[in-house]
């Protein structure tokens, strides 16, 4: 029997992505987005008809920390109302140097 051990780079994965955009100079200490920073991230959310593709948005990042991602939305959109509703979501956030 084959078996891997990893060390994980952290238990919190909101705390790795918060130490990862502040060394990337994204957000402060705190986790806050730095002024006039593009910082984004692309969120899908299952409609109601599950026949349907996911109702995929980028979102600004306002802040993140070990309790969660904050970030603006048009209050009224079908995204919206999908995530107040308690629809399954799925988040992708990359970052990098994009040449």
């Amino acid at each position: 029997v084959r078996s891997m051990v990893t060390k994980p780079p952290g238990s919190n994965p909101l705390e790795v992505i918060r130490k990862e955009c502040s060394n990337r100079h994204l957000c402060d200490e705190h986790g806050y987005r730095r002024p006039g920073v593009h910082w984004v991230f692309s969120l899908a959310v299952t409609p109601d008809d599950i026949t349907q593709p996911p109702n995929l948005r980028t979102v600004g990042v306002q802040r993140v920390s070990t309790e969660g991602i904050d970030f603006v939305m048009k209050k009224g959109s079908g995204t919206c109302d999908s995530l107040a509703a308690g629809r399954p979501i799925s988040i992708l956030h990359l970052q990098g140097r994009y040449l």
